[in-house]
């Protein structure tokens, strides 16, 4: 769904799961209606602090508390720093991962699915009404050199999180450079593949 589509007319009924990418700069507006549609019964993966306005003003852990009902701890980093904050190793997939999760919270009535090395949630769920959010601490697309690999790990993670998993576009080989989207149109379907690589070889997938 556009972004801008979903900010004047909301959600469409068919829309299940929403992913919110380093969530750090929304209005009071736009988090209102993301947490009505969740407990309506939708799924929402939000990634980094929410804790910014559309301005860019801090707002503190307001957010957080609302979806998982816990108190901001500590701040790491603002939408700017991940680059230069401190990492703690994380599991991933049978790999070790560096993480920079963005903040620190309390215990909350959600569930800690995944904590990195020195303790620190990177993973955590709650139900909000007939819905659910699943929170990413790391809000990884701030990171100016991606690590894909790791990237792909936390999400897989995060989707394995939902009550409901939505389907995965089934790409082989599965490379985590090599971006799918699929938008459904009315006698079918249309495809979108797009590699990130800035250079290399071309690839072949199916």
């Amino acid at each position: 769904v556009p972004a801008r589509k979903a900010r004047n007319d909301g959600l469409p009924e068919q829309v299940r799961t929403v992913i919110w990418p380093a969530a750090c700069a929304a209005s009071d507006e736009t988090f209102r209606q993301l947490t009505a549609w969740i407990r309506r019964g939708g799924q929402a993966i939000i990634t980094g602090l929410p804790g910014w306005d559309e301005t860019r003003k801090f707002i503190g852990g307001q957010r957080i508390q609302a979806l998982l009902g816990c108190k901001l701890k500590k701040l790491f980093y603002d939408p700017l720093g991940r680059a230069g904050a401190q990492s703690t190793n994380v599991e991933l997939a049978g790999k070790t991962y560096l993480a920079r999760p963005q903040a620190a919270v309390s215990a909350a009535r959600g569930k800690t699915i995944l904590s990195c090395s020195d303790g620190s949630p990177l993973i955590m769920a709650a139900r909000i009404g007939q819905g659910q959010v699943v929170w990413v601490s790391d809000a990884v697309e701030l990171s100016p050199d991606p690590d894909w690999p790791y990237i792909l790990a936390l999400y897989e993670a995060a989707l394995d999180c939902l009550q409901a998993k939505p389907p995965k576009i089934a790409i082989e080989p599965n490379l985590p450079d090599v971006h799918a989207l699929v938008q459904p149109t009315r006698t079918g379907a249309i495809y979108v593949l797009y590699d990130i690589r800035r250079e290399g070889e071309r690839r072949q997938v199916t």
